[in-house]
């Protein structure tokens, strides 16, 4: 999954994996990048509790008074973290109830 959008894999430095790179959701995977996208607009507007969301209310609640370009900037910040939070919880590294998730 992380190849999809990560810019450079991770590669190998003797021993110790040497593990470099960004969440790119410029390039590469199309369909990816705008799942999460749409994701990450859903969360922003249905959970109130999510860290992510808390963090970027002042530029993507419903009622903020944002541009329009920062709006898309601030949405691909949440997108990009939001990728790490679901590698994080899919992989059992943290729990729902830890992120502010409401599982229903």
């Amino acid at each position: 999954m992380k190849h999809y959008i990560l810019k450079k894999p991770a590669i190998k430095v003797g021993t110790q994996p040497k593990r470099y790179g960004v969440v790119k959701l410029t390039q590469d995977n199309r369909r990816l990048r705008t799942a999460l996208v749409e994701m990450a607009w859903r969360l922003a507007l249905h959970q109130p509790d999510y860290w992510l969301t808390k963090k970027w209310a002042h530029v993507l609640s419903p009622g903020a008074k944002a541009h329009r370009r920062n709006r898309k900037k601030a949405i691909v910040a949440y997108a990009r973290a939001l990728f790490v939070d679901l590698w994080k919880w899919k992989t059992g590294r943290v729990t729902a109830e830890r992120l502010g998730w409401q599982m229903v």
